[in-house]
Order: C-alpha cells, then structure tokens, then sequence
C-alpha cells in the first residue's frame, strides 16, 4: 500500500475513520495498491518514505506489467502522531493534550498511455478536548494533453466525553473535485455524520448523509449510509 494521501494511509485494517466513505478527492486520486517495495523511516517527529512500483496509486489504476516503465513516490511528514498510516481520524482520546501531523508526498506515475505526477499535501489537528480537523489537497499533472486535475476536502468533527457504553461523536466534510482532463468537469460532496463509539473505531455506528453534485452532467446524488463495525 504506497502512500498517496493522508485519509487513504490512514490505518492498517482501514477502520480508523470518522465518516463512513473517504472524500471524492481521495477516490480519485488515492487509495490504489500497487506491486512493488515501500521504505519507511524516522527519527523522532520527522518520518520519511521512499517507493517503487510497476503501477499507479490512484485509484482505479490497473495497469498492466507489460509495457511499463517503473512509478516512484516519496514523501516526508512532521508531527507527534507518528506517521501518515498510524493517524487515526476524530479526537476520540480527549486526552487534553493536542496531536497533529503534517506532510506531503510526490508520485511518478508512469503508465501505458500517459505519464502523470502527483502532489499530495495533508495536514491534521487534534485538540485534545474532542475538536478535531483535517484537509489534503492534492494535483496531478499529465503528460497527454498537458492537462491539470486538482481536489480537496476539508473535515472537520467533535467528539464528546463517554456517557455510559457509548461515546457520541459529530463529523462534517467538503470536498471538490476538478477535473480538465475529463473536460473540466466539477464535482463537489458535502457530508454530515453522527457516530456513536462503544470501543473507540473498533466498534462503532456510523450514519451519514452525503450528497455530490456535478456540474457537466447536472447531476445531483443524495445518499444516507448507515454502517456498523466490529474489529477483533
């Protein structure tokens, strides 16, 4: 699993999340897996990361073996919270102390038809008293074209103090999504969430309601989602 952005890094089992599905920015422009080596590293709050594969991080991206040259990314973060993979979303702790990370990561994605470079930049806040904030904004230039896509959210949340068996928690998110390449085509997501925590993100409900709008295909996408998970 390369690094490709902060909220598609995030955990090793994929549950650590506030929000039932990651933001159409991330969707596009991360969370591929790709075959090849990943070296991580470092040294008190810096990490580092250095890849190389024989496919893309984005997401979607299959290319096949044959044919390709090798893709590259490298990256580099701050914070106290460890790297990009150990952050988990929301201040669910509350342990009166503030976290955060901070960091960016470039890929050289090198594929059949097209040849395209990435930058994802990320930040991400705890406050310690349940407030929490994230954002990621990332690029990516092609070769074919000489086209320019860009995307964003920004997320941000509240967790309150245990009551009980359950900790409630409150999540909202922006995000959009700007594409020349599929004709300059827009689309924006704007999310609300409630979650209800009975062992932190290892056993949780989560109900959200998202909708997307875009704007070449004049289309506009209402979902509710409810989720129920358990880890062990």
């Amino acid at each position: 699993k390369m690094r490709s952005g902060l909220s598609a890094d995030t955990s090793a089992n994929d549950t650590d999340f506030e929000t039932v599905s990651r933001s159409i920015a991330t969707g596009n422009f991360a969370g591929g897996r790709a075959t090849g080596a990943l070296v991580t590293g470092g040294q008190g709050q810096f990490s580092w990361h250095a890849g190389v594969m024989n496919n893309g991080t984005a997401a979607g991206d299959a290319q096949a073996n044959d044919g390709t040259d090798m893709s590259f990314t490298v990256g580099a973060s701050f914070g106290n919270s460890g790297n990009s993979e150990a952050w988990s979303e929301g201040d669910l702790a509350r342990s009166g102390a503030s976290s955060w990370i901070a960091g960016v990561t470039v890929t050289q994605d090198n594929a059949v038809a097209d040849d395209f470079m990435t930058i994802n930049a990320f930040g991400g806040f705890k406050a310690g008293n349940g407030m929490a904030v994230q954002a990621e904004l990332w690029t990516r230039d092609a070769d074919a074209g000489d086209t320019s896509d860009t995307g964003l959210y920004v997320q941000g949340s509240y967790t309150l103090a245990k009551n009980g068996s359950m900790q409630p928690g409150f999540v909202v998110r922006f995000s959009t999504l700007d594409q020349e390449s599929a004709g300059d085509e827009e689309t924006t997501e704007v999310l609300v969430g409630a979650n209800a925590y009975y062992a932190a993100h290892n056993l949780k409900t989560q109900l959200q309601i998202r909708q997307v709008t875009t704007d070449l295909a004049d289309t506009e996408d209402t979902s509710l989602d409810l989720m129920f998970t358990l880890v062990f």
